[in-house]
């Protein structure tokens, strides 16, 4: 008959290794910044809405043709190509990863200009097509237009403004 021998000492070392090694997945920046961690949830939004959206991308042309902008069909197909497109472009941003800074700067604009985006057809929407599908969540999730779909699309726009214009050390 064997007995297992039990070492305190032993379990509490492989504890902390098992911290240790999730502690150097992420770069030291990230640990002592928190502006990293806002960026990294803002991300995860977005992968979100990215996801949904190219989830189901051949039915997204025709969400947007609900929403009944200006410019018909044209448009339309415009609007479904650049939003996942821009939504794409803003991730090495929110993902903190490391572009010279000429990508850097296009991937904050691109985070702003889709957020901003995502504020004015919820707007146009919510006033001129109340009971259009939102698209937010592509056609994955049909969710009506709503004042939701404005709040939600307003908190997006202001938490990437806080996390483009907030002073970051800028070390590439």
């Amino acid at each position: 008959m064997s007995s297992i021998w039990y070492d305190k000492g032993m379990a509490k070392r492989q504890q902390l290794d098992v911290f240790a090694a999730l502690r150097d997945i992420f770069p030291p920046t990230l640990r002592r910044d928190p502006l990293y961690w806002r960026r990294l949830v803002l991300g995860l939004v977005i992968i979100i809405l990215i996801i949904t959206q190219l989830f189901t991308f051949e039915k997204f042309p025709s969400i947007t043709s609900t929403w009944q902008f200006p410019g018909g069909v044209v448009v339309a197909a415009i609007l479904a190509g650049l939003i996942p497109l821009l939504e794409v472009l803003s991730l090495p941003f929110l993902l903190s990863m490391q572009l010279s800074r000429s990508l850097w700067r296009v991937s904050q604009g691109s985070l702003v200009c889709v957020s901003t985006m995502w504020c004015g057809i919820s707007l146009w929407c919510t006033l001129t097509q109340p009971l259009s599908e939102s698209g937010l969540l592509g056609a994955t999730l049909p969710l009506v237009n709503g004042w939701w779909t404005v709040s939600f699309s307003l908190l997006l726009l202001m938490a990437a403004l806080v996390v483009v214009l907030q002073p970051h050390d800028y070390e590439r």
